[in-house]
């Protein structure tokens, strides 16, 4: 890459700073969360480690929380849409 080569969004933050491997890592892992709706045993396997490994991982970046707000909202989104499909055939004549 030279100097006039751009990176690609992914790689920069808002400022257009390049990411740390860290910073890289942390969206990442967020991100397999969001697309796999908080599923440990997913995300560690499209990752490349063990479900303990990811727990060592997220525990030493402080993500536990934001894994555990991904899981809540992911099943408050299926008991809506559980509740949904419950009234779909439903008619009052």
């Amino acid at each position: 890459m030279t100097r006039t080569d751009k990176p690609p969004a992914q790689f920069v933050d808002e400022q257009g700073n390049l990411l740390t491997f860290e910073e890289l890592e942390t969206r990442y892992i967020l991100y397999l969360a969001k697309h796999t709706g908080g599923n440990a045993t997913r995300i560690a396997e499209i990752y490349g480690v063990t479900v303990r490994g990811l727990r060592n991982i997220t525990r030493r970046k402080n993500l536990r929380d934001k894994l555990e707000e991904i899981r809540r909202r992911r099943k408050e989104q299926e008991l809506e849409q559980g509740a949904s499909r419950r009234w779909e055939g439903y008619h009052v004549s």
